[in-house]
C-alpha cells in the first residue's frame, strides 16, 4: 500500500511510537522526504539509538529518551527496571536508523527467528510478504523442530466453497513456492499449514503469537 502511494505521489505521513512513549518517537514530515519502509526521523525533543548493533547490518534493539518518555510503570518497579535503563526506554522492537537519520523496523525482539545458520529472520517481515497474496488473509510464520513454517488463514470468501482438502493443500504449496522465490535462502519455509480460524489478535490487531508457539 505505502509503494502504491508513493507511487501515486498521494500525501501521507507515518508515524512510530508506544504508550510508554506518548505516544510518538519518530515520523515522516508532510512535504518533506518519505523513505519506502522508514518510519520517518526522531521527533523533536526525542533521541533515538540502536542498542547492540549488529556491525554487519546495524539492527539493534531501538532505544529512546525524551521529556514524553514514561517514568516507569506504576506501582511496578521490577517491570519498569525490565524496560528502563539510564533514562533510556527499551522498545523490545528491532530496527536500524540510516545516514540520514531515517528509522526503519525489522520486528520484535522476542520474535526473532535464529535460522541454521545463524541468521537472524525477522517473521514479521515475511508474513508481509506472504500476506500480500490474494487467498491469504493472514499468516503466521513458527519455527518447529528447526524448520520453518508457516500457519495460513486463507481468504474463504474469494475461495470456491466446494474446493476439498486435496485442493487446498496444492494451493498452499503454490503460495508457499512463490513466496520462497521472494524471500532470502534462510528465510525459506518448508510447508505451509491451513489455520481454518481466524488468528487470536490483540485490540491492536496483532496476532497473539504465544497462543500458537506450542
Amino acid at each position: 500500500m505505502e509503494q502504491f502511494l508513493i507511487e501515486a505521489k498521494f500525501p501521507f505521513i507515518v508515524g512510530y511510537g508506544l504508550t510508554e512513549t506518548a505516544p510518538l518517537l519518530a515520523g515522516s514530515i508532510l512535504g518533506k522526504k518519505i523513505k519506502y519502509r522508514s518510519t520517518g526521523v526522531a521527533m523533536a525533543g526525542v533521541e533515538i539509538k540502536i542498542k547492540n548493533k549488529d556491525p554487519k547490518t546495524g539492527k539493534g534493539e531501538i532505544i529512546a529518551k525524551s521529556p514524553s518518555v514514561m517514568l516507569g510503570y506504576y506501582k511496578d518497579k521490577e517491570k519498569t527496571a525490565e524496560v528502563m535503563e539510564d533514562g533510556w526506554f527499551l522498545t523490545g522492537d528491532l530496527g536500524y536508523i540510516d545516514d540520514e537519520g531515517y528509522l526503519f523496523i525489522s520486528g520484535r525482539s522476542k520474535n526473532v527467528i535464529i535460522g541454521a545458520g545463524g541468521e537472524n529472520i525477522y517473521p514479521e517481515q515475511i508474513e508481509a510478504v506472504i500476506n500480500q497474496n490474494r487467498y491469504v488473509t493472514d499468516a503466521l510464520m513458527l519455527q518447529k523442530e528447526h524448520q520453518l513454517i508457516a500457519k495460513i488463514n486463507l481468504n474463504y470468501d474469494i475461495l470456491d466453497e466446494n474446493m476439498d482438502e486435496n485442493k487446498k493443500i496444492e494451493l498452499l504449496e503454490e503460495i508457499r513456492k512463490d513466496v520462497n522465490a521472494q524471500i532470502s535462502s534462510f528465510s525459506r519455509m518448508v510447508k505451509f499449514i491451513e489455520e481454518k480460524e481466524p488468528f487470536i489478535k490483540t485490540p491492536t490487531k496483532k496476532i497473539k503469537r504465544y497462543l500458537y508457539t506450542e
